[in-house]
């Protein structure tokens, strides 16, 4: 070979390698994209070998992109020219995917609890833990009714925000369930747990309830308040008693609760009475059953005496009485008389204190012929009685007596007459002070006096004229005074009446009395 033939040689040599290079790649390109070709379809077709599971559903979002490549290669001939040989390779798409799980309902709310009330339950719950992918947009309440097991949609467009709900329309003292669920785009979540209440009820009746008899027509109360409230505290206490004689009953007091203080009094009630009594507590919804009778016989006071009587007496009177039929169930301690005076509408206790076995007191210090009334009471430790029928007296005049006698009944000028007279005083009380006048038969001389002078206080000139005067003090009633006068008849015509007057006032003038006698001169 030439040295000219020897470089073409070659250089066809060089040709050829660069083009069956070009080729090369140009097959490597394309078996590579129809290798991810039959990955695709391959990642697409079912494996008949799996097994069925239940999956969430998805959602698949899928992205391509094309690349271009130029590659340009160089053959260098001898001596001076040069071949260019350019090769277009063109890569096959490539895909990419993501897939996004698609929404699912919410989880269950948490913590759900209910607070009772007056025919009505308000529910509370918390914000389920998982909204499932898509904003939570509404909650959904249902109830199972008392003694159902069955549940009733309450309310299903409770608002997302909201975490609490008042179920109404409910019975008093019904037992509810409750359950919550929440719901999104994907629709409804799970159930929350049940929770339950006990809407409010009328209490159960108090408890303890005593009675015991304290004053007169008086008995004291005492209970606890109800064992069970209803769920709503207790406002009132209705309070009832029997009607003596009958099986009726009549409220005796509405009290407020906490506003009284035990025990509680109920007044107002017939001594010696068997009476019962209950108690019923108020809330919110009503009143309970009334709470067990419970009985006490009260103490009263006594009746009024019996066969009250008045007596007049001399400037007094004797009131006279019997006991009384009941004392009331206590012991008579003493009996009180009253006295109304003349032109008083008042009453003065007058007695004292008279004992419980006392039935009479002699009433002192009246005027004759003026009416007085009196009434008569018993008195125990609880008070005192009923009073008697007002009875009224005049009483009698003071009692005081004088007679006077004479010696003889006719005389002569010169001859002596003694003059008799005696003072009684006859009061059954009053010890008296007398005052005595004597006068006697004019122009008759005095010659003496003589007689008991045991009461004697004073002598003195006469208050008459023609006579002589005398004092006795503390003469006690039934006692006498008695005193003889001697007198000297004068000079006087026969025929004429000589007088002789003795007249004795009783403590300065309360009662007065006089006796005359008469001596005749011939």
């Amino acid at each position: 070979m030439s040295a000219d033939a020897h470089p073409t040689a070659r250089h066809r040599a060089r040709v050829f390698l660069v083009a069956a290079l070009a080729l090369f790649m140009v097959a490597s390109v394309l078996t590579l994209a129809a290798g991810a070709g039959d990955a695709e379809r391959a990642a697409a077709a079912p494996d008949p070998t799996a097994t069925a599971t239940s999956e969430e559903p998805t959602t698949t979002a899928t992205s391509t992109t094309t690349t271009t490549s130029t590659t340009t290669t160089t053959v260098v001939q001898q001596p001076s020219t040069t071949t260019t040989i350019a090769t277009t390779t063109t890569a096959v798409a490539a895909t990419t995917s993501t897939t996004v799980p698609a929404a699912q309902p919410p989880s269950a709310p948490h913590n759900g609890f209910a607070i009772p009330g007056l025919r009505a339950a308000t529910l509370y719950w918390g914000t389920p833990t998982a909204d499932g992918g898509a904003p939570i947009t509404r909650y959904v309440v249902v109830r199972s009714n008392p003694g159902s097991s069955t549940w009733t949609t309450v309310s299903t467009t409770i608002p997302a925000s909201a975490h609490s709900y008042t179920v109404t329309g409910l019975q008093n003292g019904g037992l509810y369930y409750f359950r919550v669920a929440a719901m999104n785009s994907a629709g409804q979540g799970t159930w929350s747990g049940s929770f339950s209440t006990t809407t409010f009820a009328a209490p159960s009746p108090p408890r303890g309830v005593l009675v015991s008899p304290r004053g007169a027509g008086e008995v004291s109360l005492w209970w606890q308040r109800p064992a069970n409230q209803g769920g709503s505290y207790v406002t009132r206490y209705v309070i009832q008693r029997t009607v003596p004689g009958s099986n009726s009953w009549v409220t005796v007091a509405m009290v407020t609760a906490g506003a009284y203080s035990q025990p509680y009094i109920v007044g107002k009630l017939q001594g010696g009475v068997r009476y019962g009594f209950r108690i019923a507590a108020g809330n919110a919804v009503g009143a309970s059953p009334w709470s067990s009778t419970v009985y006490a016989t009260t103490r009263g006071l006594p009746s009024a005496p019996r066969s009250v009587a008045v007596s007049p007496r001399p400037g007094s009177a004797m009131v006279t009485w019997n006991a009384p039929a009941s004392t009331g169930g206590a012991s008579i301690i003493r009996y009180d008389v009253l006295r109304s005076n003349p032109g008083s509408t008042t009453w003065t206790v007058v007695s004292g204190a008279l004992s419980s076995s006392a039935r009479s007191f002699l009433a002192t210090g009246l005027k004759p012929g003026v009416r007085y009334y009196f009434r008569v009471a018993a008195r125990t430790v609880l008070g005192v009685g009923a009073w008697s029928a007002t009875t009224s007296v005049i009483p009698a005049p003071l009692g005081l007596s004088v007679t006077v006698r004479a010696s003889r009944t006719t005389a002569r000028p010169g001859d002596v007459v003694s003059y008799t007279f005696t003072i009684t005083n006859t009061s059954a009380w009053r010890t008296g002070s007398v005052i005595v006048g004597v006068k006697y038969p004019h122009l008759a001389t005095w010659i003496s006096d003589s007689g008991a002078n045991t009461y004697l206080d004073y002598g003195g000139p006469s208050p008459w004229v023609y006579g002589a005067g005398y004092g006795y003090s503390g003469i006690p009633p039934g006692a006498s005074v008695t005193r003889t006068i001697t007198v000297r008849i004068g000079n006087v015509r026969p025929g004429t009446v000589m007088p002789a007057r003795v007249t004795a006032v009783l403590d300065d003038a309360d009662a007065s009395t006089a006796s005359v006698v008469n001596v005749t001169a011939r």
